[in-house]
């Protein structure tokens, strides 16, 4: 069994830089820029997820109630290991919930009065002041582009840029993103028999290398980790961490998956 993440509200800081902190052992995430504090794809609650695949989400995750104040969300997708109705409904109704269509449908539904749909090519802005982070809306690779984005998060005081594309991001696609200091990307390719979930090391070292990153950084850990045998046999699986660094070479970190909090 591994411990929570984080215990304690009053322990998490506010550094002037714009930083990550990683909220489970799959893909949630807590963007912070100073006091500002922004829910990536939240999962906060120890609901699991059964059927297409199956997900155990019991033990390393961080909870509402561990969490500094939350000015906003922004949502990859509607699908459910990014779209967690429950942990949604746990966030105060007026929180700015960002994201494509169906996904903000869904906070929508649950009360929340703050929904904002966008369309690729869209720019919105989190935040205001010195700790405002400008946000661009990018196209994700087929066919997750039919209900998913990535973005670009450019903080205004220190012009550090960060992309993240959850699911198949390209060279030829990412050149919306122009130039940027870190990506976080899955690391491990996923297909579903012919049709890809996520992309492979290769593809995601020649994205990385086309953006200018310095720094990579995992997520969507181990995404087979509690499929049942027959899912396993759907969905095949490849890469990982050290496969990334062999491709991008020394002039490139990838940040160790135990890592928990990544400074941009």
């Amino acid at each position: 069994m591994v411990a929570t993440l984080v215990h304690d509200p009053d322990a998490w800081y506010a550094p002037n830089d714009m930083h990550l902190t990683r909220l489970d052992d799959y893909q949630s995430w807590l963007l912070s820029n100073g006091n500002l504090n922004v829910l990536i794809d939240p999962w906060l609650t120890a609901e699991r997820i059964s059927g297409g695949f199956d997900r155990v989400h019991e033990h390393n995750f961080t909870s509402i109630d561990e969490l500094p104040s939350v000015d906003a969300v922004v949502l990859c997708t509607h699908v459910e290991d990014h779209c967690r109705p429950a942990s949604l409904a746990q966030l105060p109704a007026h929180t700015p919930v960002h994201g494509p269509r169906a996904a903000v449908k869904v906070a929508r539904k649950l009360g929340m009065t703050s929904t904002h749909a966008h369309d690729v090519g869209d720019m919105f802005t989190l935040g205001d002041g010195a700790q405002a982070i400008d946000v661009t809306v990018v196209r994700t690779g087929w066919p997750l582009s039919l209900f998913a984005y990535a973005y670009v998060f450019h903080d205004r005081q220190s012009g550090k840029r960060l992309f993240l594309d959850a699911h198949l991001p390209s060279a030829r696609l990412s050149r919306a993103a122009g130039r940027v200091d870190a990506f976080l990307t899955p690391v491990r390719g996923v297909r579903a028999v012919v049709i890809p979930a996520t992309s492979g090391p290769s593809r995601v070292a020649r994205t990385a290398k086309s953006l200018g990153v310095t720094t990579l950084i995992p997520t969507s850990l181990d995404p087979r980790r509690d499929m049942n045998w027959w899912q396993r046999l759907v969905y095949l699986s490849w890469g990982g961490t050290k496969a990334l660094q062999r491709k991008v070479g020394d002039g490139m970190r990838v940040i160790p998956e135990s890592e928990k909090t990544v400074s941009l």
